[in-house]
């Protein structure tokens, strides 16, 4: 009996190594600087203009992105608190930017927008954006 239980829990702890290290559902899979359906587009310049930064997960610190490279000679521009527009590409989820908003620290405002929607943001808000969450 005392062997059956050590069989046991060694599958378990097996398992749980084995299926703890699987990617999370919201990882990006098409990161491209092509915004797509089931994206949420940050833009850097104006709304539809300069560089792209496309993602399907949840990002709650920009700190360490950046755009995609266009020119493929490195990195793109910096990411966090550069935004000038965004837009929701997602399909049944709101797309919630802001600064600092979700998860642990989250403490400052928020933009919705519903599937299908985006715009400039206003200038109070521009270059200020650093976090990335879903709403379902």
């Amino acid at each position: 009996m005392r062997w059956a239980r050590g069989v046991a829990a060694a599958a378990l702890v097996s398992g749980a190594v084995l299926f703890g290290t699987a990617m999370p559902a919201s990882a990006n899979v098409n990161f491209n600087g092509t915004c797509e359906a089931s994206e949420a587009c940050v833009f850097d310049w104006d709304y539809f203009e300069g560089p792209r930064w496309d993602y399907e997960g949840t990002d709650t610190n920009f700190s360490n992105n950046y755009y995609p490279d266009t020119t493929k000679y490195g990195a793109g521009p910096p990411l966090n608190d550069s935004a000038e527009g965004l837009h929701n590409f997602g399909l049944s989820c709101t797309a919630v930017f802001g600064q600092n908003a979700g998860g642990a620290s989250a403490s400052g405002w928020k933009v919705r927008h519903l599937p299908g929607k985006g715009d400039g943001l206003p200038a109070d808000r521009e270059n200020r954006v650093s976090s990335l969450y879903w709403e379902c």
